[in-house]
C-alpha cells in the first residue's frame, strides 16, 4: 500500500518538477541586461528621464544606457544606469540610476525614481 502511495505521489509531482524553468529565469532573480542598445531598454530609460524632468527644474537629456538589470516580480522591475546630460548647464555627461516597473499584460510603465550615481556596473565582470 505504501509503495502505491509513493508512486502516486511521484506521478503527481513529476510534472511540476519538469515544468520548473531554468534558474536564470525564475521569478525574483535579477538578470543583467545583455543589450543596452535594445529599443525597449532605451524606451524605458527615456521614460524615466521624462518623468524625472516633469518634477524638477534640472532638465536631463538622455545620452545612453550604460548598464542594467531586471527581475520578474508582479511585472518586471528594471534598474538602469543611464548616462544623461543637464540641458541647462555646460556639465559633462553623468550617470543616473533609474528604476522603472513594467506592470502586467498591458505593459503600463511606472516610474520609481532616478538619482545620480557613481557606480556603472551592476554586475562584476569576471575574466
Amino acid at each position: 500500500m505504501h509503495f502505491h502511495f509513493f508512486l502516486a505521489l511521484i506521478a503527481m509531482l513529476l510534472p511540476l518538477i519538469v515544468a520548473i524553468p531554468e534558474r536564470h529565469s525564475l521569478a525574483g532573480l535579477w538578470q543583467p541586461i545583455q543589450n543596452t542598445s535594445d529599443p525597449k531598454v532605451i524606451e524605458l530609460a527615456k521614460f524615466a528621464i521624462s518623468e524625472y524632468n516633469k518634477n524638477t527644474t534640472k532638465k536631463l537629456a538622455f545620452e545612453s544606457v550604460v548598464s542594467g538589470k531586471f527581475a520578474h516580480m508582479s511585472g518586471t522591475f528594471y534598474e538602469l544606469v543611464v548616462a544623461a546630460k543637464n540641458e541647462s548647464l555646460p556639465t559633462p555627461v553623468e550617470n543616473y540610476g533609474a528604476d522603472v516597473w513594467v506592470l502586467g499584460f498591458y505593459q503600463k510603465l511606472k516610474f520609481l525614481g532616478l538619482d545620480r550615481c557613481e557606480i556603472v556596473l551592476l554586475y562584476p565582470i569576471i575574466s
